[in-house]
């Protein structure tokens, strides 16, 4: 179905999430697409209905010419899971995507993604590749100037399913603050 119907399908999730979203409190986003600023559940971190996510830095001072990593960790709610960014070609799935803000103390170097698992959705009779377990995203940095307080902001673009359905994508504003050395 999803090589010959992609738009019935699509419609078909977007009604059947429309249809769950009927029963939610209105999204706190400003505009379509823009960042969801949520109330952090503990310091470095957010919550969806879907997921939570925990940031941390690695290590969480450093110097000029430094290495950090930046970590997001993410802990899905019973039954979820989001979509590996490695899908197979024929498959149009939205995967989880970290994407940094660039800025001028720092240089971004290539985000990890663990392996993914293997899920088989029997209505499509489709094999996924998904994350239904917690993980980590790892997004390794350098820095480029020494400064008391370094800021580093991105977001977490992602589309959650159950067995049953696939909600809305949605895009949640993560941030980190890296000291001095």
């Amino acid at each position: 179905m999803s090589r010959h119907f992609p738009l019935a399908r699509l419609a078909l999730g977007f009604a059947a999430a429309a249809a769950a979203a009927a029963t939610m409190p209105a999204p706190t986003a400003a505009a379509p697409g823009a960042a969801i600023q949520l109330t952090p559940a503990a310091p470095g971190s957010a919550e969806t209905r879907h997921l939570t996510l925990t940031t941390s830095a690695t290590p969480a001072t450093a110097g000029s010419g430094q290495r950090v990593v930046l970590n997001v960790d993410v802990a899905l709610k019973p039954k979820m899971h989001v979509y590996a960014p490695d899908q197979p070609k024929e498959q149009d799935y939205l995967p989880i995507a970290l994407t940094i803000t660039a800025g001028d103390g720092f240089r971004l170097e290539k985000p990890r993604y663990p392996l993914s698992e293997k899920f088989f959705f029997a209505p499509l009779n489709e094999t996924q590749h998904v994350y239904s377990k917690p993980f980590r995203i790892t997004q390794p940095i350098v820095v480029t100037r020494d400064s008391e307080l370094l800021t580093i902001t991105g977001t977490v673009r992602y589309q959650a399913c159950d067995d049953v359905l696939c909600y809305v994508p949605q895009t949640v504003a993560v941030k980190w603050e890296i000291g001095n050395r």
